[in-house]
């Protein structure tokens, strides 16, 4: 019912349009106006006007999509996708629209939302959506969602620095710190430079360092290479302090 009221109402202002009564200016302000007071319906169907003049503006297809999610209108978002793939417009420009405008309005889960149906409908562009829901999940400090779509990018790519760096992130938000250090040093073997591991790694080794010699050590050689790599005063200090430990 819904989505024959949306045609209607389309089909009623595309005439309108047609008929001159409209300029590109006065949609646009009405599809603002519209999806300010938040009448999806109407600003969807201003949305689909815009697009039909205009098909090259990323912006418009991902308020479009925005709109449709709100009125759960998960067919209306694909067709969207759809229609902006065929018109060239990036993805990157199509999703991050849909992120900022979803954030705007303070629904943050329809993006996660529409990426999930995006893959579904667009197998074809899962390893690309994957690798937004990792992000999603790393801004939203989701440890579930970190852990488990980063173990998706690295099913592809094994040695992934990006999706390491997440994984081991979602292990520290989780409490698994075991397996966080074993990804950090993952991370090391595959970049020696990797300042971030290094320092989490000396720090980690260095708070076990008292009650255990071969942490000691370890801490000693991760802050070591961290300091060679960018001194700061913090790290010659720890590394100061584990050289004055006693041997346990």
């Amino acid at each position: 019912m819904l989505r024959r009221l949306l045609t209607y109402v389309t089909i009623m202002l595309c005439a309108v349009v047609s008929a001159g009564a409209m300029e590109y200016k006065e949609i646009e302000a009405r599809a603002s106006r519209f999806f300010a007071h938040r009448e999806w319906a109407s600003a969807g169907a201003m949305f689909t006007l815009m697009i039909h003049e205009r098909p090259y503006v990323a912006s418009t297809y991902g308020q479009a999509i925005v709109a449709a999610g709100m009125l759960s209108d998960t067919l209306s978002q694909i067709d969207l996708t759809h229609k902006a793939l065929a018109a060239k417009i990036p993805i990157d420009s199509l999703f991050s629209t849909v992120e900022r405008t979803g954030f705007s309005i303070g629904q943050t889960s329809l993006y996660e939302e529409y990426l999930v149906h995006a893959k579904s409908a667009e197998p074809w562009l899962a390893r690309i959506i994957d690798a937004y829901l990792m992000k999603y999940y790393t801004y939203r400090q989701n440890a579930r969602g970190m852990i488990e779509y980063s173990k998706i990018m690295l099913r592809g790519l094994p040695d992934d620095e990006k999706a390491l760096y997440t994984l081991a992130q979602g292990y520290l938000l989780d409490g698994r710190y075991n397996l966080a250090v074993a990804v950090y040093t993952r991370i090391v073997e595959l970049n020696p430079d990797s300042y971030v591991a290094l320092l989490y790694l000396g720090n980690y080794y260095k708070s076990r360092a008292a009650a255990d010699k071969s942490a000691k050590a370890n801490g000693i050689v991760f802050l070591e290479r961290a300091q060679k790599l960018m001194p700061t005063p913090y790290v010659e200090r720890s590394i100061k302090w584990l050289h004055s430990l006693p041997d346990v």
